[in-house]
């Protein structure tokens, strides 16, 4: 028996080593998370040394019986705080995780006062034997709530993930809880609870480090988008822009079909000064929907300020100013809520007629050439924006 018991706590602290340099070496893991797992693995190993300690002492001579209370009083602190810890690997502190390490905290005192009282456990003075003391149901309540409470915390957790990533949850609560069951049924004939606290140790591991580095992989891309979707038109932002262009920089040579437009809204200042902000968001949200209508299928569009827009499209057949062209037809047939109306401003350049150039060359020569038409609309219009800039 002292045998088969020492090799299952042989295999679990080197098993429980074994996982600690693999958590050590796992660059996904933050520092605090890092601190979770060793905590948890020292405990789990120090339970299981103390739970065999105690069984190694039994019936050996009356000098170690001081180390046989002390052992034994280890181990009814650190197991069921063990389930706990595991729970801390996965979950933030909440008001039920405080209150169970209160508990668990009133159950260390509980034991400490029993190495000098008997009330869980005693050794016997005569034989050296460790027996159940007459409050031992008191230190089995905790134990059971500490099950409950990990069963609890680990389903919470689990409903953040699809059902088929599930399993490997329910398994690490089954394997924690069976070997415990197990061991207080059979007796201390049966030693597993280190063993199956080993286990749901490596099987969190192993879920941690897959399906919940998914879950934050999962999360950063959603964050990704929202900081790369604009919130007020459903284009890319202007981080998306800048990103975009630092993907076209590391090219050592354009694409022949790329091709670039620059967009403003005509008489968005003024639509905004006498109807209101709300006008001329409807404005610059109708200018996006008829820019994606025709272009979206062609590459990117982005609202890089108040009401400038660029297109960074691969050109295949199109012609540049057949494009420019339907969209303006869109334009002209859209009608807002509380504007009736909208004319852009459009400039355009491509790579292929513009060898050399950098993306921002490119999109500079669009710009020129947006604002040159611009200056076209509000001459034609009778209007001296010098004036409205004052």
């Amino acid at each position: 028996m002292l045998n088969y018991y020492s090799v299952i706590v042989l295999f679990s602290c080197t098993a429980l080593g074994i996982l600690s340099i693999l958590v050590h070496e796992n660059v996904q893991l933050d520092k605090k998370t890092k601190r979770r797992f060793y905590e948890t693995y020292i405990v789990v190993a120090l339970a299981a040394f103390a739970e065999w300690l105690a069984s190694f002492l039994n019936g050996a001579p009356s000098w170690t019986i001081g180390i046989h209370v002390v052992a034994k009083c280890m181990d009814y602190i650190l197991t069921p705080m063990a389930g706990v810890l595991l729970v801390r690997q996965i979950s933030k502190m909440d008001k039920w995780q405080k209150v169970m390490w209160v508990l668990l905290g009133a159950n260390a005192v509980f034991q400490m006062i029993s190495v000098f009282t008997g009330w869980t456990y005693y050794v016997d003075s005569a034989t050296n034997y460790y027996y159940h003391g007459p409050m031992y149901l008191v230190y089995m309540s905790v134990y059971i709530v500490s099950i409950l409470f990990v069963t609890y915390e680990f389903q919470l957790y689990g409903k953040q993930f699809a059902k088929r990533n599930q399993a490997s949850l329910y398994a690490i609560v089954f394997m924690a809880c069976a070997g415990i069951a197990v061991q207080e049924i059979v007796g201390s004939g049966m030693r597993t609870s280190c063993l199956s606290l080993t286990f749901g140790s490596i099987l969190l591991f192993i879920h941690y480090s897959q399906f919940g580095q998914q879950a934050k992989e999962a999360t950063l891309s959603q964050q990704r988008r929202l900081i790369e979707t604009d919130a007020l038109t459903g284009m890319y932002s202007r981080y998306a822009y800048m990103d975009e262009l630092n993907s076209y920089n590391e090219m050592e040579e354009l694409p022949e079909n790329l091709g670039v437009y620059v967009i403003d809204i005509n008489g968005l200042k003024e639509t905004n000064d006498s109807m209101g902000h709300v006008a001329g968001d409807e404005l610059i949200r109708g200018a996006a929907e008829c820019i994606a209508k025709v272009t979206a299928k062609f590459g990117k569009c982005f609202r890089t300020g108040g009401d400038e827009l660029v297109l960074i499209l691969s050109l295949e057949n199109e012609n540049l100013e057949e494009l420019q062209q339907e969209i303006v037809e869109e334009v002209a047939g859209w009608r807002g809520t509380i504007v009736d109306k909208m004319s852009l401003s459009v400039g355009y350049a491509c790579a292929k007629d513009n060898a050399g150039l950098s993306v921002e060359e490119l999109i500079h020569q669009a710009d020129r050439m947006m604002y040159y038409n611009k200056a076209q609309y509000y001459r034609q219009a009778g209007i001296d924006r010098r004036k409205q800039q004052v």
